[in-house]
């Protein structure tokens, strides 16, 4: 498939599941107001965490190595035997991170919501946290054999699975509805792709015995050890950045905080869902220099035209996408919406160099960039929020997303020159 093909296919479950999330977050907005998008906002990241600590750093490994050996002629044991591996390495995590939770439960809930309400979410972690291995894996492997139909389909059950509960359990139960119907869209996809891998199989079980390679784990523990050091400059930062602001102002400020942030994030979800079904497992096959940088301009212009479109669409329209999204309550976001905006236009390449350097590039480098700019930002929003409240968050994430640009025009220049010079010397 080409990448407009793709990411057509791509895009019809990636407005599904916005529309979902946005559904879901008008109701919560509505019975809960900011202080319940905060809190669910917290939870969301926490969960997160947790996703990328059982699986999802495997995930990008998995859809390289599998994307590879698809191009093999004994392709068919190569890839069961890394389904294999991943969901070995997952369940291991799995038990790790729940004995954590069991043993450290009151903490957490706490440092999450400054109370243990709801630590209830907590106990359902097992169950979901199984399921979630399942999901992730799953659709690493449709994406490396490109049965991209099988992927969304799984992806599509989750989302809808969400649309379908969330509302109701949030107009029943407030905010622990809004959190259940979260948890449960986890255990509803690993259900669908048990069923699909199943079959994918020919109903086989063996690709779900434990297969412990040590070539096989290594290959994907590596990629395991970079996400947890990129969970740093995503959702752990994002959590503190909350707590910072709530210690200061309070639930309500970090509610409307968490509203410029989901609309900034709309035009990037946007474009990478779509993209990256397509990018990353191309990327992970390219080798040769003008392939590789015919495939970067090639993502890169699509992804700014596409973030750009959506990013003028969203502010020409913000009073009534923000009355729309959330309420009018959190009508007073349109005053600083701005330079989230414009710093999204830099966050997506960062994004599309961000994967370069995870594929191509030593993970020694990728985890010190995650680190630096992880740090950066938090330490920015600190500051700026500091001086401007608000707004300074904003400002903290622009002057982040610049500074992320200038290191990947830096990073390609060297990368490429670098590869330009081995092929020079090898002919």
């Amino acid at each position: 498939m080409d990448i407009l093909k793709v990411s057509f296919i791509s895009a019809i479950e990636t407005i599904i599941k916005l529309f979902s999330g946005l559904v879901v977050l008008k109701v919560l907005a509505i019975y809960t107001g900011p202080e319940g998008v905060a809190k669910f906002g917290q939870f969301q990241n926490f969960l997160t965490i947790a996703i990328v600590i059982v699986s999802g750093g495997v995930v990008t490994g998995l859809v390289k190595y599998v994307s590879k050996e698809n191009t093999t002629a004994n392709k068919s044991f190569n890839c069961i035997e890394y389904v294999r591996g991943a969901l070995s390495f997952g369940f291991i995590s799995t038990l790790i991170l729940l004995m954590i939770l069991f043993i450290y439960s009151d903490s957490i809930i706490f440092y999450i919501f400054g109370n243990s309400e709801y630590i209830f979410i907590l106990y359902m972690m097992p169950i979901v946290l199984f399921f979630v291995v399942l999901y992730q894996v799953s659709v690493a492997y449709f994406n490396g054999v490109r049965k991209i139909r099988k992927m969304i389909t799984i992806k599509i059950a989750s989302s809808l699975s969400l649309l379908m509960v969330g509302p109701i359990l949030i107009m029943q139960f407030g905010l622990y509805g809004g959190l259940i119907g979260l948890m449960s869209m986890q255990f509803v996809g690993g259900m669908v792709a048990i069923k699909l891998i199943s079959a994918e199989m020919g109903s086989s079980w063996n690709w779900f015995r434990p297969k412990f390679d040590k070539k096989i784990q290594f290959d994907l523990g590596s990629y395991w050890v970079m996400s947890i050091f990129s969970l740093i400059s995503i959702a752990l930062v994002m959590i503190l950045i909350r707590n910072y602001i709530v210690n200061e102002e309070g639930w309500e400020v970090a509610g409307l905080w968490e509203a410029v942030w989901k609309l900034s994030e709309l035009s990037l979800l946007l474009v990478t869902t779509a993209l990256s079904v397509y990018y990353v497992p191309k990327l992970s096959i390219t080798n040769l220099y003008k392939d590789q940088l015919s495939l970067l301009s090639k993502v890169t212009m699509l992804a700014i035209i596409l973030t750009i479109s959506i990013s003028l669409f969203i502010y020409i329209l913000q009073d009534l996408i923000v009355v729309m999204i959330f309420s009018e309550d959190f009508l007073s976001v349109t005053e600083i919406l701005k330079y989230q905006l414009i710093g999204g236009v830099g966050k997506i390449i960062g994004w599309v160099v961000g994967f370069h350097l995870l594929v191509k590039s030593s993970p020694y480098i990728y985890i010190l960039v995650e680190l630096t700019f992880g740090v950066i930002f938090y330490f920015l929003s600190v500051f700026l929020f500091d001086y401007y409240g608000l707004l300074g968050l904003t400002y903290a994430f622009l002057i982040n997303s610049l500074l992320f640009l200038l290191f990947s025009v830096g990073y390609l220049k060297i990368y490429f020159y670098r590869l330009d010079k081995e092929l020079c010397i090898a002919s």
